[in-house]
């Protein structure tokens, strides 16, 4: 028996399919070591003849040779045969693999779900016979990337390294002060704030947060920000629930409509105000919102402009100004502007 001493062993798996042992420095015991042919058994078998008793004491027995032991060189080395396969979603293997060499540690077989059986009957249920060709009739073919990716490997990584891989690209990255602006910009919740309302303890419980307690502190926390929205601005009523500012401001449009009669709502004269001074995203965001309720956007320096000449004899149902503005301006003109809109049936 062979008896391998390695000073560091490392395995090596590129690849499924494949699987090596390697040692960076490995030698052999040679006291382990007795490599031995049947011709090197055969050489050992010397024919002596048969002595009698007198003759034994004074005959000279020839020395029996030993076969000469040989040392082992290099490393032993495992290999099967080299089958490329992409890591691409073409079937996962299961749980549990079927073959001894499978390769287990690849993130598609860990973190999605259907295995290739299931895969296959639900391509066959919607007519196609791969992914592939799946994907390809559903993504447009102007916004698929032609030809392969160079990643600079071959074959994909593994789950293992390419979690090494991430972590080392993530640890060259570095916090620099945003830039960004156009109402994207960074805030300071006060501690009453983050404690008292963000972090209420009435609503969840003290293990495990369950879904009926944070859909009551969610209601709970509308209920407490339009409280607080009509107490500052003096209205009726407030909205909630809108996270951006971009829905806040198709919302408030589409409720400019609903307020309308009937008889309105069906004229295809509509006109909706769009202040020039607001962010470019929002003003963008609301032409595809009023294409489907048949409102024109008509975006003015609404400051300076003469109401009836952008108008044009259209239907104003409303007008929509931003506070304070791109250029941080509150504007003295909106309590005026304010009351010529409502004289004319808009919000």
């Amino acid at each position: 028996m062979t008896t391998l001493l390695a000073a560091s062993r490392r395995a090596l798996l590129p690849t499924r399919h494949q699987l090596a042992f390697r040692s960076a420095r490995a030698y052999v015991a040679p006291r382990c070591i007795a490599i031995r042919s049947f011709a090197t058994e055969a050489a050992l078998a010397v024919e002596q003849p048969e002595l009698g008793a007198g003759e034994l004491s004074g005959a000279a027995v020839a020395p029996v040779k030993t076969p000469k032991l040989e040392l082992r060189k290099g490393f032993p080395t495992l290999s099967f045969p080299y089958q490329p396969e992409p890591l691409a979603f073409k079937g996962q293997k299961p749980l549990t693999a079927g073959l001894a060499f499978d390769d287990l540690d690849t993130l598609p077989r860990r973190h999605i779900g259907p295995d290739p059986k299931h895969v296959k009957e639900m391509l066959e249920i919607v007519g196609y016979d791969s992914m592939d060709t799946f994907i390809d009739s559903v993504v447009p073919k102007k916004i698929q990337y032609p030809g392969e990716m160079d990643l600079g490997f071959e074959y994909g990584l593994s789950e293992t390294e390419f979690a090494e891989e991430w972590k080392n690209i993530m640890e060259e990255c570095s916090a620099k002060p945003a830039l960004l602006g156009n109402g994207y910009y960074g805030t300071k919740v006060p501690e009453v704030i983050k404690r008292n309302i963000l972090e209420c303890p009435e609503w969840y419980t003290s293990y495990t947060p369950y879904q009926a307690e944070i859909s009551q502190g969610r209601l709970e926390s509308l209920i407490n920000f339009q409280t607080l929205i009509t107490e500052l601005t003096g209205l009726e009523i407030a909205n909630a629930s809108v996270l951006d500012e971009l829905t806040a401001a198709t919302e408030a449009m589409t409720f400019a409509y609903a307020c309308l009669p009937a008889s309105r709502q069906k004229s295809n004269k509509k006109v909706f105000l769009v202040s020039d001074k607001m962010f470019p995203q929002t003003i963008a965001g609301l032409y595809p919102r009023a294409e489907g309720f048949n409102i024109k956007i008509v975006v003015a320096d609404l400051e300076k402009s003469n109401l009836d000449e952008i108008i044009a004899g259209g239907d104003l149902i409303g007008a929509m100004v931003q506070y304070p503005d791109v250029n941080s301006n509150t504007g003295e003109w909106l309590p005026k502007f304010t009351e010529n809109i409502h004289a004319k049936g808009g919000l």
